[in-house]
């Protein structure tokens, strides 16, 4: 494999510091670190350090930190199963709530009440969880993890709320058919509890109140629908995410404000205490679906909302000030708002992104008079670097609906139809594909096979999020089975559109869900792709883990024919080209038999199938070197 004549780095920015990844192809990177405005308390770190006491969903998450009560004078976390509530300034606990025989104590995203007295946690149970393998570098099976696939039983988690002082645990009565479980939050005087309950395929959403005085629960708001109300940030290992995003936000004297899609777009409307609707916020008002709420202004009454910024172009966003009052008004545009925090004197920071190279904090006023730059990101040491890319609107399968696409190319000006394609895709209704952001590790990978003289196409087909239901809910129902026409649609436009490209040289790269849309591309569009590449893919409905149960509308139990047709794997004898699959054994997330069995598959198949199993490594396994250089090896030879 020839080596890039130049080095590349993956910039992950982080709020307050950055990272740079590891070394690609053995090459050294260029030392250098990003931090955002360091004299800026807005973005420091305060408080004590929370450490890492469980782990996260999967082996290449953020493990679950320890939480820090209000005012920053306790730390609960777990040891052993049990709930740990340590001083801040100590390191022994000054609190341990054993789990005995019974489930474990979990703090991923538990509450402290506003005085710190009260803890909401959970107690998981796992035992009737079936287990998968996860097998180290040397072979060895280091632990059997639980994993529940589409169908297969779910962890029990019941949350609890305990006293700081006394330990005493008072379990929350949830309803019976209540699988996923999130604290939302607590009254200002810390007497009341309120969290969501849903159900299995997330078609009931519930916001309930505790009375921790009395221990009775009391639905305050319940939304049904044939169809999810919810997506995967409801399912349990994602509460990061729901609380990212704002779902329920709770306002003094106990009004919230509610998300909800039940208009086809996610819109923002205002409760009173016991769940009146008070008005609507933002539905007819915004140009597009709400993104999240990005910051709360209770002094003011007043939400600054992430929300689509045009109408005729849904995957710009801009940041609004939503006053509870009614009131609406653009803030900052984007067109991606990465983070907001307010400052002392009433201005708001907002750090905005966009491509190919905007990365800079503003200072804003809330009336959306930017007052300042205080930090803007330095991309000179980036000068000379292959970065040639078209922002594209492509057309859907469907000849109507504009897709949002990035096509990256070599330097120079390459000869007629001399540029090898790569649609590089994701395809999943729970994440966009297409980098947004200077920062966005594929994007980067995009680059590397620029300098190999490969085209990327990146583009966001329908089924994809962001965009409201009715552009998401093509694939409901149909995971796996529609996704490749808008793909292939893309790259017929692309090819049309840019002579450099050879329409007899195209690939397609998948990773994770993406694995289901590669496999398909070869069998439905064997006359547009010629080879796939395939790390850790998930290809089966019927065996991907119970994220897919909502999506699909149903369980396999109960609409086989639906999951039988959403399997690639039984596509085998269809797909034509050559195929690499890289899975790691360590994979905890799509777990390495799914690989190794779709390799076995195209193998009995007569397909060209090349499978390297990588010991050890778990769902992210193209940040391997090795994997990366036999990645862009295959490429260029099945598409010289």
């Amino acid at each position: 494999m020839r080596l890039p004549t130049r080095p590349l780095v993956i910039l992950l920015v982080v709020l307050g510091a950055s990272a740079v990844a590891q070394p690609a192809d053995g090459l050294p990177l260029i030392p250098r670190v990003m931090a955002l405005g360091p004299d800026l308390p807005e973005f420091r770190s305060v408080g004590p350090e929370p450490r890492p006491v469980e782990p996260g969903l999967f082996a290449h998450v953020r493990p679950v930190f320890e939480v820090p009560s209000p005012d920053g004078a306790w730390l609960a976390g777990t040891a052993g199963g049990a709930l740990t509530v340590r001083p801040a300034d100590a390191d022994a606990p000054a609190l341990t709530v054993p789990a005995g025989d019974g489930p474990r104590w979990s703090v991923a995203s538990a509450k402290w009440s506003p005085d710190g007295a009260r803890l909401a946690a959970r107690r998981v149970d796992d035992s009737a969880v079936p287990r998968v393998p996860i097998v180290g570098a040397e072979g060895d099976t280091v632990r059997w993890a639980p994993y529940s696939r589409a169908g297969e039983p779910l962890p029990a988690h019941r949350l609890w709320v305990v006293e700081r002082a006394t330990g005493e645990a008072l379990p929350v009565r949830h309803a019976p058919d209540a699988e996923f479980v999130h604290a939302v939050g607590w009254s200002a005087d810390g007497t009341r509890l309120r969290f969501l309950e849903a159900d299995r395929l997330l078609r009931r959403l519930d916001l309930r109140e505790l009375d921790v005085q009395t221990g009775r629960a009391r639905t305050l708001l319940r939304e049904e629908s044939e169809g999810r109300v919810i997506g995967i940030e409801m399912i349990h290992g994602y509460g990061g995410r729901l609380d990212a995003l704002g779902w329920v936000t709770l306002l003094e004297n106990g009004r919230f404000v509610w998300t909800s899609e039940r208009t086809g777009e996610a819109h923002l409307s205002l409760y009173d205490a016991d769940g009146g609707l008070v008005r609507p916020l933002t539905e007819g008002v915004l140009p597009g679906p709400v993104q999240r709420v990005a910051h709360v202004d209770h002094t003011n009454g007043a939400l600054y909302v992430v929300a689509v910024a045009d109408a005729d172009a849904p995957w710009d966003h801009a940041l609004y000030r939503v006053g509870l009052d009614g009131d609406v008004r653009p803030v900052a545009d984007g067109p991606v708002i990465e983070a907001v925090r307010p400052t002392d004197g009433g201005d708001l920071l907002v750090l905005r992104a966009g491509f190919p190279d905007l990365l800079q904090l503003d200072r804003v006023t809330p009336g959306g008079e930017t007052v300042g730059t205080p930090w803007a990101a330095d991309w000179g040491f980036l000068d000379g670097m292959p970065r040639r890319h078209e922002r594209l609107v492509l057309t859907a399968a469907d000849g109507v609906t504009p897709l949002d696409a990035l096509l990256v190319l070599p330097p120079g000006a390459p000869p007629l139809h001399s540029v090898p394609l790569v649609d590089y895709a994701y395809g999943g209704p729970n994440a966009v594909q297409v980098p947004r952001t200077p920062q966005t590790p594929w994007l980067w990978e995009a680059y590397r096979l620029a300098e190999q003289g490969v085209a990327t196409l990146f583009v966001d087909g329908r089924g994809s999020p962001g965009r409201g239901r009715a552009f998401l809910d093509v694939s409901a129902g149909r995971i796996g089975q529609v996704e490749v026409a808008d793909h292939r649609a893309a790259v017929e436009q692309v090819l049309a559109r840019v002579p450099a490209l050879d329409p007899e040289r195209v690939a397609v790269l998948g990773h994770s869900l993406g694995g289901v849309l590669g496999l398909r591309a070869l069998a439905e569009a064997p006359d547009v792709y010629r080879a796939a590449v395939l790390f850790a893919p998930a290809v089966d409905a019927a065996t991907m883990r119970v994220w897919v149960e909502p999506y699909m509308g149903c369980l396999p139990a109960d609409c086989p024919d639906a999951y039988a047709a959403s399997a690639g794997r039984g596509l085998a004898d269809r797909v034509e080209g050559a195929v690499l699959i890289v899975h790691g054994t360590a994979d905890d997330d799509v777990p390495f038999a799914e690989g190794a069995g779709l390799a076995a598959a195209l193998e009995a198949a007569g397909v060209d199938v090349t499978f390297v199993p990588m010991p050890g490594w778990d769902h992210i396994v193209q940040r391997s070197p090795e994997v990366w250089g036999r990645a862009v090896s295959f490429l260029l030879d099945t598409l010289r």
